[in-house]
């Protein structure tokens, strides 16, 4: 192919991106985009580990050091997230409640679910999949 067959084909074709596939998020006021395919597998193990542990906890008793354990249970959940700069960034010195846990990791949840959701919704790709949209 010579220099100006090329230049045709490259003025002819159509342009190629990988996706992001991060999924937005303001956490406290920190903008934060994580992994879409690593925030679904966290979440999918998160399900299969920590929310278990925390229901069988619970389930033993609403007692403040169960609550407690509950809490750090998902503290280190969300650690290993997000990593512990950031997390340290989002939380900062606030003393860290089950609730104010439970509360964020519903938002994180929600978020993801959401973010697939309008994949889904609009026909895009899946979000390990490249596009060219």
């Amino acid at each position: 192919m010579t220099a100006k067959e090329k230049s045709k084909a490259k003025a002819k074709a159509k342009p190629f991106r990988f996706r992001e596939n991060r999924v937005p998020l303001d956490m406290n006021g920190h903008i934060i985009a994580l992994p879409a395919e690593r925030l679904h597998e966290k979440i999918k193990s998160s399900t299969e580990n920590e929310i278990p542990a925390c229901s069988a906890l619970l389930q033993k008793g609403d007692t403040a050091e169960n609550v407690e354990e509950c809490t750090k249970i998902l503290e280190a959940w969300f650690e290993e997230l997000l990593g512990k700069t950031v997390y340290e960034k989002i939380f900062g010195d606030k003393k860290r409640t089950f609730f104010d846990c439970c509360d964020a990791y519903r938002y994180v949840c929600e978020a993801a679910r959401d973010y697939f959701a309008e994949i889904a919704e609009k026909g895009k790709v899946l979000p390990d999949e490249p596009s060219d949209k």
